[in-house]
């Protein structure tokens, strides 16, 4: 088994630094939540010392916090809709309807969920949609990358996606 440092950064892209990761290990650990979390008790964690970094992560305005709990709600819709696709050969999938892709709009570009017939007709988007799915690949290779020996086949079937 593979040794495990305490050495701890932030996964890119996630909008911390190394050492806020460090910091919120460090905090996680002294309420004992170092191994095993919900987002519950992270919340808890986090309200109890108004000046530590944990804290700091976690909108406690209600206003805005209600906000952006709609917002996340209105995803969470958006996700959940799917449609049957009846394909020319008579063969049916049911997939997801809409896709979170990003659109220009007036020289700037914004997230928006797009319907997968759109996406269909658009190539900037069905070749972001292909730019994604080469990205989470990747993702996923590195995420389970400990994990080589147990995954056997699937895993050469991925690195063979890849090449």
């Amino acid at each position: 088994m593979a040794t495990i440092t305490k050495t701890f950064s932030a996964r890119k892209g996630s909008g911390i630094s190394d050492d806020v990761a460090s910091d919120v290990m460090a905090e996680l650990e002294a309420n004992g939540l170092n191994e095993e979390c919900t987002p519950a008790e992270l919340v808890t964690a986090a309200a109890k010392r108004k000046r530590s970094t944990l804290h700091s992560l976690i909108e406690w305005d209600d206003e805005t916090a209600g906000d952006a709990y709609r917002l996340h709600q209105a995803r969470n819709i958006l996700n959940s809709i799917e449609v049957e696709v009846i394909h020319s050969d008579a063969s049916k999938e049911t997939t997801r309807f809409f896709q979170n892709v990003r659109v220009e709009i007036d020289e700037s570009s914004v997230r928006k969920y797009v319907s997968i017939k759109s996406i269909g007709v658009r190539p900037d988007l069905s070749e972001q949609v292909i730019a994604d799915a080469n990205r989470e690949l990747k993702a996923w290779r590195q995420k389970y990358r400990q994990y080589k020996r147990i995954l056997g086949e699937l895993w050469e079937d991925v690195n063979g996606l890849l090449e």
